[in-house]
Formats: C-alpha cells, structure tokens, sequence
C-alpha cells in the first residue's frame, strides 16, 4: 500500500519548499472581512468597490447575498482588481468575474464567491499591494442592499 504526501508534506519531506514558501499553508490566521453598501440605481458597467484584502492573503471563500431584487434584468459579477496566483503557481486574471461570473439579482440571493479553484478559491493575492474586490453591475440598474463577507488567511 502506497502512502501518497500532500503537496505541504512532500516539501517537508524533500527540504524543498516549492508551494507558495509556505506562504498561509501552516499555521495562518483565518480572518473575515464584511461588506454592505445600498446601490441607489447603480448603472450598468458600474463598479462597486466593496472591500481590501491584504497581500499576501490567501482567499478562501465568501458570501454576497441581496434581502430582495436588486432590480429587473440586473446581474452582478464579483473579481479583484489584481491578478491571483493559484496554487500550482499559475496566475488567475485580475477581472470583474475571476471571483463570480454574472448572476441574476431578480430576487433575494445568496452567491458563494470564490466557488472553486477556477474562481480563487484558495488562490493568493499577489504583489505588496492591497487587493481590491468589487461587483460589476450588468443586465440592468441595480438598487437595494448588497451584503456579504470574503474569509481569507494570512501569516
């Protein structure tokens, strides 16, 4: 029966760190950080700047959601204004859906951000720099209340 090591065991294993430096794979700190704004006729193609995450953060996960419609026709996409590294080393876009790809808001939602691994999850901010997130307003104005929160760990 073969044992298999998880990419942090295999490093430790080999003296070669080669996954991220350990950057946030052993003993980070899960943090969250919340958002709330109330759009007032948000237009199409507007963007919602919602909250910073810090360098060097490992995105986790995160929730969006509206108490009711956002409006007739609406969509919000939800991305970072940075690119990401993901964990095999290669880079996720910056973009207004590398978090979430457009969604109805015609009625009360609950939106899971950073869904996947194709949508940031687990993926790191890069640079020394902040890492705006943000919703992107498509479809058709967009007015209520949005909420939500990104869980992210840092060293």
């Amino acid at each position: 029966m073969a044992i298999v090591l998880s990419d942090q065991l295999q490093n430790i294993a080999d003296q070669d760190v080669k996954f991220n430096s350990g950057v946030n794979t052993d003993g980070a700190r899960v943090r969250i950080k919340y958002f709330s704004i109330t759009l007032a006729a948000a237009a199409i193609a507007d963007t919602v700047s919602l909250l910073k995450l810090p360098a060097g953060a490992r995105i986790l996960g995160g929730r969006a959601q509206t108490a009711a419609t956002l409006g007739t026709g609406s969509t919000l996409a939800f991305g970072t204004g940075t690119a990401l590294q993901d964990g095999a080393g290669g880079t996720l876009a910056a973009g207004p859906a590398n978090l979430k790809a457009a969604a109805a808001t015609t009625s009360a939602v609950n939106f899971e951000l950073a869904a996947t691994a194709l949508l940031g999850s687990g993926a790191l901010t890069t640079g020394r720099a902040e890492t705006l997130v943000y919703a992107t307003v498509a479809g058709g104005a967009a007015t209520g209340e949005l909420t939500g929160w990104v869980s992210y760990s840092q060293n």
